[in-house]
């Protein structure tokens, strides 16, 4: 897909997964991952399958999940977000967390996963 005028960016169509929608957002220099629903048991391998394919295909270094639009995370969600993070660390990226709502910060405060993602 062809770069908007000036932005150095493109954004791919969102992709629809069960109840969790990833909208996709190439910048210059890091990739932007939109969740949007749940994410939950039935649809957590979706998220990690989709950020593997960043790293290794795309060769996006820095990713971050917006979180801002997901209504619910459940344990299952918190395992696909650390392989997420380990899958982008083992290509040598950094992958941070944005726009998280209380109840997933306070899940990861909880486990204690606040002290191994970027949480912003």
């Amino acid at each position: 897909m062809a770069h908007p005028r000036g932005t150095g960016a493109h954004i791919e169509e969102p992709k629809d997964v069960s109840r969790l929608t990833a909208e996709i957002i190439h910048n210059n220099s890091h990739t932007q991952v939109r969740l949007t629903g749940e994410l939950d048991l039935a649809t957590a391998a979706q998220l990690v399958e989709a950020v593997r394919r960043l790293t290794t295909v795309d060769g996006s270094g820095e990713v971050d999940i917006e979180m801002a639009g997901l209504s619910f995370v459940d344990g299952a969600g918190l395992r696909a977000l650390v392989a997420a993070h380990t899958a982008v660390r083992a290509a040598g990226g950094h992958l941070t967390l944005s726009g998280m709502s209380p109840l997933p910060r306070r899940l990861l405060t909880v486990t204690g996963l606040d002290d191994v993602l970027d949480v912003r």
